[in-house]
């Protein structure tokens, strides 16, 4: 049994190496390769673990085997993705990440003759088992994760499979990721709504979020918003935490509830979600708080979003999904590349755009759900 296992590890990382060697041009498009005799000596391994690594490589598309002639590179063409989704990547429709992931997403790999698969709420064992198939008859290059699931499970996998992970999040179980960093923009905004006489500044965040999934997302988002009121000369107490479920009544409510009880005050909200912010920015406009008047709300909104368009105004800090996608490019092309500096959690700023307002005389922005 172990034995088994041993080869199995060592066509993986044979798989690994020639791989490498091909996306990198050393072995070149049509090149016939050595016997199986010759590169198992060469490579001081058996005949049945190279064939092994052989089906690995014709299975990802890079060798063509025909009998009695051998092993012959392929032409390269873009890279397959695959793409893994959680059920609460769906939540919010248009204006969240993963919708807008996939349509600048689709974009790029039409645009580099790439190939992606796309599997959603991958919550459990029973909805990942067509993703593990897949990934055991090496049918991507690269897998992407916004699955929490999932990434906690792809440790089971890791040694079976030649594949790099790359998270969309900073999941602790994964080696590589590629996230926004929204702490620093809590910091940035927070000192511009202070600037501007907001007393007491808020921030809404995710009530659903424990973070321990999280590479210390959300003790740094804390600590900036912490540091912030404290250069601002403002008093840290948990009160100024707003926690909400992911949903735009919860906000809302939260909201009413807060600007009552601020009627005659400038306030500031910081909002750590899209959803969050369209039921704060309901709530102020029915309450009667009116940029820059007595209200001034600053939200994390993603790029090309529809957010942006409501009528509210919005101090944004944007998430540039097209920077993440382009990194995460780059990264895949090292990893497939044999190159091992990838490993790391990547961060990207969210681009702070404070912008002048106007008194905006909204009545309601939103019919508002269950």
């Amino acid at each position: 049994m172990s034995n088994r296992g041993s080869n199995r590890g060592k066509s993986v990382q044979l798989a690994k190496l020639f791989s490498a060697k091909i996306r990198r041009g050393e072995w070149k498009a049509g090149e016939k390769l050595d016997s199986i005799s010759v590169l198992s000596e060469r490579y001081e391994t058996t005949a049945p673990t190279l064939s092994r690594t052989f089906d690995i490589l014709e299975n990802q598309g890079l060798l063509d085997r025909y009998a009695g002639k051998g092993c012959y590179v392929r032409k390269l063409s873009g890279l397959r993705y695959g793409l893994v989704f959680d059920g609460k990547c769906d939540e919010g429709g248009n204006i969240v990440h993963k919708s807008v992931f996939l349509k600048i997403f689709h974009q790029f790999c039409q645009e580099h003759n790439a190939q992606y698969t796309v599997f959603n709420r991958v919550d459990d064992a029973r909805s990942a088992q067509d993703l593990i198939r897949k990934l055991k008859e090496n049918a991507f290059d690269v897998l992407l994760v916004s699955s929490r699931y999932f990434a906690e499970y792809s440790q089971k996998l890791s040694d079976e499979l030649t594949i790099p992970f790359i998270g969309l999040y900073s999941y602790k179980w994964l080696k590589t990721s590629v996230s926004f960093n929204f702490g620093r923009f809590i910091y940035q905004a927070g000192r511009y709504l202070a600037d501007r006489g907001c007393k007491p500044i808020y921030l809404f965040y995710n009530a659903d979020e424990n973070f321990e999934w999280s590479y210390n997302a959300g003790m740094l988002s804390l600590d900036f918003f912490r540091d912030m009121l404290a250069c601002a000369g403002h008093f840290y107490h948990p009160g100024l935490l707003k926690e909400c479920h992911l949903s735009i009544r919860s906000a809302y409510e939260n909201t009413l509830a807060l600007l009552q009880k601020h009627h005659n005050d400038r306030i500031g909200i910081i909002s750590s979600d899209s959803l969050l912010t369209i039921g704060i920015q309901q709530a102020a406009a029915e309450a009667g708080f009116f940029p820059p008047d007595n209200f001034l709300l600053a939200s994390h909104v993603n790029e090309d979003s529809p957010l942006g368009e409501f009528p509210y105004p919005l101090i944004t800090g944007t998430a540039m999904i097209s920077e993440q996608i382009a990194l995460i490019a780059k990264l895949a092309n090292a990893a497939c590349n044999g190159d091992d500096s990838i490993i790391g959690h990547h961060d990207i700023e969210l681009v702070f755009s404070p912008k002048a307002v106007t008194k905006t005389p909204v009545t309601r922005l939103c019919t508002m759900g269950k």
